[in-house]
Formats: C-alpha cells, structure tokens, sequence
C-alpha cells in the first residue's frame, strides 16, 4: 500500500495486536500505529472504541490516540441503514452494546467516496481479523466484498497491514547470543 492508504481498523484486529504484539514488547510497532493516527491513516468510527476501551491493556494507548475514533456524520448514518438492509445478520440484536462491524465498513465506504487529497488516489482499506464467513452470517469480509471495498481480514490481516506499510522491526538493544 501507499502513504495514501487509510485504514479501518476494526476491534478484532486492534484486540490481536494487543495480544500479539504487547505495547511494553513491541513498542516501536505502537509508536508506528500512533504515528498513522497523527497522520489520519489509522481511523475506527466511535463504535470500535465502545467494543475496546474497557481493555486495561489497550486503555493508555486509546487514551492518547482518541483522534482517530470518528462520529459519523448523518450521510454516513443511511449508509449504515442500507448496509443493515442489505445484511441484518451482521449484527446481534441481542447485544448490550452496538455492533461496531456496520459503522467500520460504512466508514470505509464513506472514505473511498471522497474526492483524492493533494496527494492523488487516497483509498481506505479496512483492517479486520474476521474471516470470511460461508454461513447465512456475514462478517466485515462479506460485507466488504458487496460493496467492492478493499479489506484485510483473517490470520493474515496483520502480516498483511505490516508488509503493506514496509514495516520491518528490530531489537537492536541486545546482541544475538
């Protein structure tokens, strides 16, 4: 991918990078993260941030980089109804909390609508561990898919999202015994 590559990361990948790649272990991978916030290619819609925030792990690095959880505007909110329309499964009724999975990929859809930046072609891939489902339960990939929208997904998303940014990381404060 490019420096005009944004991504929409979804609870199950931010969740698996926690559990993966330790913050206090892989610092140099949350500084890279954090600087992607900085630079508005790392967005979630507030949704994500609802499903994770309760995560004692995850909780400093959300708190300093709340910039990239968005509200969704009213244009975006019929495109989460049409999204719904088009697969009610998607969601779990029953649950306390919202699904975020409609708002990621609406967000996504919302992003790849806007004109190019200065910069040229800006596209939004969404970034999710979910896998394609093959039952009448969708998941994020499905419903990327329905609507031609770019999304890393499964046990590969994260190696995906590391290659794609060129991302190589080393720990150069110890020599190999």
């Amino acid at each position: 991918m490019t420096e005009s590559t944004v991504y929409c990361i979804d609870s199950s990948a931010l969740i698996d990078l926690k559990q993966l790649y330790p913050v206090g272990t892989f610092p140099g991978l949350w500084h890279e993260m954090s600087n992607m916030v900085k630079e508005e290619r790392l967005i979630a819609p507030r949704e994500v941030l609802k499903e994770v925030e309760g995560d004692p792990d995850l909780k400093p690095w959300l708190r300093q980089n709340k910039r990239m959880f968005v509200t969704l505007s009213a244009e975006q909110l019929a495109i989460v109804r049409d999204v719904l329309r088009q697969f009610p499964r998607l969601v779990d009724a029953a649950k306390e909390t919202p699904d975020a999975d409609p708002f990621i990929i609406t967000l996504a859809i919302s992003k790849n609508r806007e004109p190019p930046d200065l910069l040229g072609v800006r596209k939004c891939v969404v970034l999710t561990c979910e896998k394609l489902s093959n039952t009448p339960t969708p998941k994020i990939p499905n419903v990327c898919q329905h609507y031609q929208v770019e999304c890393l997904a499964g046990s590969t998303a994260l190696t995906e999202f590391f290659r794609a940014e060129g991302w190589e990381f080393w720990n150069t404060s110890r020599n190999p015994s």
